[in-house]
């Protein structure tokens, strides 16, 4: 009998089973072994696939807890989307850098002036059709003024941009009601707040999905939005649904804009989202460094009694009490001998959290002085790297949104803000497609009908005037402007822009400036532009010296010398 042979009848020896079973959970266990060691293999291969592929989409120990279910940006707004803008609002009130965000967006996207309407509607020979542009734009400037162009009157409409800028910039989100036949010149504006959409709130009507407040049909474009009803005014609701709780108001009357980063989003969200957590820890770490400073500038040290004794030194408890009593009899109150017990117990407790020291020390008690890290050496670079991503997450530069010019030159300076400044543009193209153009579009339709101060302008230039309107945006002083008005002169002297397109670049309106110039030669002569030969400035400049130069007068005493421009 072989070696083979011998080993198996030892194997049913053992088990004492008949060999069929044996030879049985031999051969599955053969199989199991080898369906393992197949999927070890796949799985391999696999894991090294996707390591080659996409290596971010592991998963190995030290990034378990990073999340792998972001889900549709709809159902995180839907769940988050009332607690971060509450958070959003609060860092903008209570916080130095939330609140340095809201105040710098609102001068760098609208400046002093905001967005005025510029018209350039033209004749068939390509003149400016001046008449039609002025009647326009007095109008316009008509229908912006207090009490015409909001519902409650206390607006302007260089306010109403303003709230509209914080809404965006804050909640993520500008709403607005457009009031057709309201107001002295027919057409008025509402600012809602928002919030009066509520994220959470889905429903059916009519057969159409209600989604964050919004119903929408099958395109999923907005049929209605539901506000609120509590903060709606009743004179303005049309029918209040869902047990008086919601008011219905078509989508043809809301101006609802947002920065959209999905195809299917339906609302926005704070721009501060992704860097309000590390703003949250910062303050607290600032107010927790600044207790602890002041704490270890006014805690001289503490006193040790002899043998543990419990109690301040002899004499202090004595001294406050003292001073207690006499603070509480120049008030006018008489203590009670309860709270004369009180404030016994309280002395002796005394603590030496007060500025000031202790030269001699009770017999038997020992000083131990007290010591701190604070203020901290590390706290300043702490803080700078803290808002540097809080900036980086908002578009900013350092520089100008961290309020920090350290250590900054022309060159990085000039980097940061070019960059930062094609960010405004961006915003400024947005709030103008979104909100401005809007609005002109809806108040024009009006106004052609019923406003006198168009009575010349014909009904049917109403397309061409709405293609005609621009907004003037704020623009910015370049860092180095010596050098930015060099590059203008070469550019123009190359022909490779014109005047009107450096006018625009610095944010001057071309037929204002060429009205003020033909207004200035008109009454002062012509206006000479030479540029001025090197050096030329400093020597008129630079003082005369009466023992070696004679100042020769242009005109006898006198005389009137004509005053040239």
């Amino acid at each position: 009998m072989g070696a083979r042979e011998q080993a198996w009848q030892d194997v049913q020896t053992r088990c004492k089973l008949p060999g069929s079973v044996v030879l049985q959970q031999w051969t599955t266990q053969r199989a199991n072994d080898k369906a393992a060691w197949i999927g070890s293999l796949v799985e391999a291969a696999g894991q090294r696939e996707m390591r080659r592929m996409f290596a971010a989409a592991e998963t190995p120990a030290w990034v378990s807890s990073w999340p792998t279910d972001g889900g549709n940006l709809n159902q995180n707004l839907e769940r988050g989307l009332a607690i971060a803008v509450r958070r959003a609002r609060q860092h903008t009130q209570d916080n130095d850098w939330g609140r340095r965000f809201l105040l710098q967006m609102r001068t760098s996207l609208l400046g002093p002036t905001g967005m005025p309407l510029q018209m350039r509607h033209k004749k068939r020979g390509g003149n400016a059709h001046e008449a039609i542009n002025e009647s326009v734009e007095a109008w316009w400037s008509a229908w912006c003024r207090e009490g015409s162009c909001e519902l409650t009157g206390k607006h302007a409409w260089k306010d109403c941009e303003r709230l509209a800028i914080d809404h965006l910039c804050r909640d993520g989100e500008i709403l607005a009601r457009e009031l057709v036949g309201r107001g002295p010149m027919g057409y008025q504006i509402q600012l809602l707040d928002p919030t009066l959409l509520d994220p959470s709130y889905r429903s059916e009507y009519a057969g159409r999905r209600i989604r964050m407040s919004i119903e929408l049909d099958d395109d999923n474009r907005p049929v209605a939005y539901w506000l609120r009803s509590q903060y709606a005014e009743a004179g303005y609701v049309a029918k209040a649904y869902d047990g008086g709780q919601r008011v219905r108001i078509p989508a043809d009357e809301i101006i609802h804009a947002f920065i959209a980063e999905e195809a299917d989003q339906l609302r926005g969200f704070p721009w501060m989202l992704a860097g309000m957590r590390r703003l949250r820890l910062l303050g607290d770490f600032e107010e927790s460094a600044a207790v602890a400073s002041s704490n270890a500038a006014k805690r001289v040290g503490f006193f040790t009694a002899p043998n543990g004794d419990p109690g301040s030194p002899p004499g202090f408890a004595d001294q406050i009490v003292s001073a207690a009593l006499d603070a509480a009899k120049a008030s006018g109150k008489i203590l009670t001998p309860a709270e004369i017990e009180a404030i016994t117990a309280a002395a002796q407790r005394f603590s030496t959290t007060a500025p000031g020291q202790y030269d001699t020390l009770p017999t038997g008690y020992t000083f131990t002085p007290f010591q701190s890290d604070y203020p901290h050496i590390n706290y300043g670079e702490y803080v700078r790297e803290c808002v540097r991503g809080f900036t980086g997450g908002l578009g900013l530069s350092h520089a100008t949104g961290g309020n920090n010019l350290e250590n900054v030159n022309m060159s990085s300076a000039r980097v940061g803000i070019l960059d930062e400044r094609e960010l405004y543009k961006t915003l400024q193209d947005f709030v103008a497609r979104k909100l401005h153009a809007r609005v002109f579009k809806s108040a024009l339709r009006i106004g052609l009908i019923a406003s006198p101060l168009l009575a010349r302008v014909p009904p049917s230039q109403y397309e061409a005037l709405l293609c005609a309107a621009t907004w003037g945006k704020r623009r910015w002083q370049d860092p180095d402007p010596v050098k930015k008005a060099n590059s203008d002169a070469i550019r123009l002297q190359n022909r490779l822009t014109s005047p009107q397109r450096v006018m625009l670049e610095n944010g001057d309106e071309p037929e204002e400036v060429m009205e003020e110039i033909a207004e200035w030669e008109a009454r002062f002569g012509p206006l000479t532009a030479k540029p001025a030969a090197p050096g030329a400035g400093a020597a008129a400049a630079a003082p005369k010296n009466p023992d070696t130069e004679s100042e020769k007068p242009d005109a006898e005493e006198g005389a009137d010398v004509e005053e040239q421009p």
